[in-house]
């Protein structure tokens, strides 16, 4: 399947450049075919800023790259940079050794490389607390606190759903509710002696 064209799943011919999202049928077998074409495919390719060759000696080259122009200095160590090695990021200007380095500032969450699982911690908590069974009473409590606070914050860097706070909360649950029959029951039989 080309970029312009279609190919049919049965029979392999390709069928004419679709104009659209539509229904066709095969022109050899017949066979209907449900075509779904995205914009990008008519979208022409922006092309990005060339490097622009120094002319004079007297003009600043770019660190990375002598023989192209400097267009704007790196915020961070102020090296020269030509138009293709220039990154703009969080209202900044960073070559490409200073980004992996660059904070954004005021605290602005742009660029993250790491969070804390919080829902894994919970879970984690609450299944420790089943193994060491007279921690549970204590832990229960700090799992419930976990999965309360810690509810929206965002889990990971990629999707994860929240069924971990879930399990997290409901072993929290059964565990206070276990601790409570046990408690229930002994006060019970204290009354009785």
């Amino acid at each position: 399947m080309s970029a312009a064209t279609v190919d049919c799943a049965a029979c392999g011919v390709a069928q004419p450049p679709p104009t659209g999202s539509e229904e066709m049928a095969c022109a050899r077998c017949g066979r209907p075919l449900h075509v779904l074409v995205f914009p990008a495919l008519w979208r022409p390719i922006a092309a990005g800023l060339p490097a622009t060759l120094a002319v004079s000696p007297e003009e600043a080259t770019c660190y990375n790259h002598p023989a192209s122009v400097a267009v704007i200095p790196c915020a961070l160590c102020g090296r020269f940079l030509c138009a293709l090695c220039d990154i703009e990021f969080d209202g900044r200007h960073l070559c490409p050794a200073c980004f992996p380095t660059a904070r954004p500032s005021g605290g602005s969450a742009t660029l993250e490389s790491e969070r804390v699982l919080w829902d894994s911690i919970a879970l984690s908590t609450a299944l420790l607390s089943c193994i060491l069974w007279w921690a549970s009473l204590i832990t229960s409590f700090v799992v419930l606190f976990l999965v309360v606070r810690k509810w929206r914050t965002p889990l990971s860097l990629v999707p994860r759903s929240r069924i971990r706070f879930i399990a997290a909360a409901g072993i929290a649950v059964l565990q206070l509710m276990v601790w409570g029959l046990v408690l229930t029951v002994g006060l019970v039989s204290l009354r009785r002696l």
